[in-house]
This record gives structure tokens, sequence and C-alpha cells, in this order.
């Protein structure tokens, strides 16, 4: 459906549109480009045109466009949310920071959940500065949910074969899960 690929600002538009008169049936493209992408505007057209050939009033469709564009603030909302990091060595072309600068920043506004993964994870002196805001929050929040994840490598004989190596992985995963 042509209308999964609009943003909410182009929905809004076409339903406001819709509603006043601007846009009425037969749709057509000249007139739909002012509401949508022109990449976009011929299969807009022809499913309004579509709609309205059916029988679908155009009262019936802006208020069809105005859920869509709602359920796609919602879902950007939930979006939002989530922040997936990757930090590590500087590589050509890219930017990064530093890991446990960023980390702890993250630790230190989770509200719900904090999902770590890694391969190496510090010890001693260093991995306390970097574990304290976290442990931190988990005293105040005791609802903070936090799991960590560490992939262990499989030995190095295994590695020849990309099987064993997964294989290897895979049983060398270990999870520690930890409650506020």
């Amino acid at each position: 459906m042509i209308f999964l690929k609009l943003s909410r600002a182009n929905l809004n538009k076409l339903a406001k549109a819709l509603l006043n008169g601007r846009l009425s049936p037969p749709f057509s493209v000249s007139a739909i480009l002012n509401y949508v992408p022109a990449t976009l505007s011929q299969e807009v057209a022809q499913e309004l045109n579509y709609l309205a050939s059916i029988g679908v009033d155009c009262k019936h469709i802006a208020y069809t466009l105005r859920l869509l564009a709602e359920e796609k603030s919602n879902s950007q909302q939930i979006r939002d949310r989530i922040n997936l990091v990757w930090t590590g060595a500087e590589v050509a072309g890219s930017q990064s920071r530093d890991t446990s600068v960023v980390a702890r920043e993250l630790f230190s506004t989770a509200e719900k959940s904090v999902l770590i993964s890694s391969f190496a994870i510090d010890k001693g002196e260093k991995a306390r500065k970097l574990f304290q805001v976290l442990a931190e929050k988990m005293d105040a929040n005791p609802t903070l949910n936090v799991q960590m994840f560490r992939a262990y490598p499989a030995p190095t004989h295994k590695r020849s074969s990309r099987q064993h190596f997964g294989k290897g992985i895979c049983r060398n995963l270990s999870l520690l899960h930890l409650d506020g």
C-alpha cells in the first residue's frame, strides 16, 4: 500500500487537503504533487482514485490517513526510546567516542532496561569506574532490568571451520542477568 511509504507530514497534508476540499476525485498527479513527493505521486493518485471508485468518501480516506500518521508518530516514539551504540577503535572514515564515556552516559540515563553485549569487559578499577554509574542507577531504581552478554571466542583450532567457530561462539556465550 503506497500510503505506508508517505511521511507523517505528507499523510497529514493529504488528509487536510481531502477534508477541506482542495483535493477531490478524480485525483490527478499534478494536484497530488502539492502534498506528496513526486516519486510517489503517480501511485498515490492511482490509490486515491481506486478508493473513490469503490465508494470511499474523501472524509473516510482522510480519517484513515490521519490514523496512519498517528501510528507512525507512535512508532517513532518507541524507536526514539531505544539507543543502539557501537563504540570501539577509530576506523578510517568514522568518528567514534570513547566507549567508557558513552557507556557511562547511557547508564546514567537508563530508565527501564540496559542490554550490554561485548567480546571484552574491563576488570579491576577500570571496570569499577565503568559500571559504578550503572550500579548506582540500579540501587536508585530497583525495577531497572540489566542484561549483559559476553561472547568468548572459540579456541584457535576451531577457527579454521566457520561451522565450528559459530558453534564455539554459541556454546561459550554467557549471560549475566542483573535485577536491581
